[in-house]
């Protein structure tokens, strides 16, 4: 293990950008699948200064006390609250602080501000993760370490793991990396095991079996535009019904295989530039899912979903919805870029919102 730097700057503030899926979705929640991740430039704003104290103030405006227990080489928090998001924080804090075990840690001020809602309701942009990224990220900081992208996905994986055994992890890899990725899952049951046998610092150090990331480029020629359908969606749920109606059902086997083929045919498209293959890719993912639904008579493709990628397909665009469906966001991708106002208001008239969403590029 490296000395590790004692230096600590006042005041750290990171800007973490949200997410949406191109494919893979209900895929890559198995081992070794494929997906797409992007992000996008609505942000999470994360400010950490030292206090006596570790006190966080989410973007809410709701603030929470956190307390930390040491046993060897572990570090837990503490929270008073049983909240989804909190649990969340206290998970990220516990793993990067136990990744800094032989640091002189200290306690934290706090502040998380948000840009991924509209009308106070969430747009499916990835909050949870993009805190989880940035609080990884910040601590890191305020200790004076030096951002690695594949560091801070290992880390915030790992906290999400016992609360989210069932998810990809690609939402906190696109975040971790700020640029379009190919994600496939790692082995969780290897990282289980490894947890038991090595050091969080050590296990971050290794290579993980079956995980793979590779950023792509998305052409700064092609359009990409972002509906909202207005009506917030919980993606672990939809996972989890999916999950449940297709045990031992051998069709999700080829549900798989047509989800990595044209997952993987829209990484090349997207590397090629290759307009109309990628067209084929998104319709082609839009149809197996669509099959999905049929079988297990889970509302995925919403009907607004559905007249979202209708209305933007018949104006000349590919489009499905992003992340598990059941509401939030679809998006819309053409090879070249035009005035979208004629998409937008043929959206607006059946109640979806455009949302002024770009690829973030850092």
């Amino acid at each position: 293990m490296p000395n590790l730097s004692t230096k600590l700057s006042e005041t750290i503030e990171t800007k973490t950008p949200g997410k949406l899926f191109l494919a893979g979705e209900f895929s890559m929640i198995e081992t070794g699948h494929y997906g797409i991740g992007v992000p996008v430039d609505k942000f999470i704003s994360i400010q950490v200064k030292q206090a006596s104290q570790t006190k966080i103030t989410s973007f809410e405006g709701e603030s929470q006390l956190f307390y930390r227990k040491t046993y060897k080489d572990q570090v837990s928090y503490q929270d008073q609250d049983r909240d989804k998001k909190w649990r969340f924080v206290a998970a990220a804090l516990s793993m990067i602080e136990s990744y800094l075990i032989t640091e002189d840690l200290k306690n934290y001020d706090i502040t998380i501000t948000s840009q991924m809602e509209t009308l106070g309701k969430k747009i499916g942009l990835g909050s949870s993760a993009a805190v989880v990224v940035g609080l990884i990220e910040s601590i890191l900081l305020f200790y004076d370490y030096q951002i690695n992208k594949n560091l801070v996905f290992k880390l915030a994986s790992l906290a999400s793991l016992s609360l989210s055994p069932q998810a990809s992890y690609a939402d906190l890899a696109t975040i971790a990396y700020k640029q379009p990725i190919l994600y496939r899952k790692p082995d969780v049951l290897w990282l289980k095991e490894q947890m038991t046998r090595v050091s969080i610092y050590d296990l971050v150090h290794m290579t993980w079996k079956d995980l793979e990331i590779k950023p792509l480029n998305f052409p700064s020629q092609w359009q990409f535009m972002v509906g909202w359908t207005g009506s917030p969606a919980s993606s672990s749920d939809l996972v989890a019904k999916v999950k449940e109606k297709s045990k031992d059902d051998s069709w999700m086997s080829d549900f798989r295989k047509k989800s990595d083929k044209y997952t993987l045919k829209l990484a090349q498209a997207l590397t090629l530039e290759d307009a109309n293959q990628a067209f084929c890719a998104i319709d082609k993912l839009r149809q197996n899912h669509q099959a999905l639904q049929t079988r297990y008579g889970v509302e995925i493709e919403t009907k607004s979903l559905a007249t979202l990628s209708d209305i933007a397909k018949s104006l000349g665009y590919a489009s499905r919805f992003s992340g598990a469906g059941g509401g939030d966001c679809g998006f819309a991708i053409r090879g070249t870029i035009i005035d979208p106002e004629a998409l937008v208001e043929a959206w607006a008239k059946e109640g979806i919102e455009y949302l002024p969403i770009r690829i973030y590029e850092e």
